[in-house]
């Protein structure tokens, strides 16, 4: 089954601090004036969709701005691990 992502508000915005001492800037414009412009499509097992839908509804969020919070969170993580990474695989040289 695959699940579009929509546009919608995101509640919450956090900065992070990589190691090599630039931050992660949120978006410029506020929420409800940003146009998502890019769309991704994912295929998922019937149970997986379930789960999603689940979650996103116990948080009170759209099946979207779940996937795009849990997304978004994940990318983030990822780039600033790499980054510490990299960062101190300079330290040692």
């Amino acid at each position: 089954m695959a699940i579009q992502m929509s546009t919608n508000e995101n509640k919450n915005i956090r900065l992070t601090r990589l190691a090599d001492g630039n931050t992660l800037q949120p978006m410029s414009e506020s929420p409800s004036k940003r146009k998502h412009s890019s769309a991704l499509y994912i295929r998922v097992t019937p149970e997986h969709e379930e789960l999603i839908r689940q979650a996103a509804e116990l948080t009170g969020t759209s099946v979207s701005d779940w996937i795009r919070d849990k997304l978004v969170r994940a990318a983030r993580k990822d780039i600033a691990e790499a980054s510490r990474y990299e960062a101190a695989g300079k330290a040692q040289e």
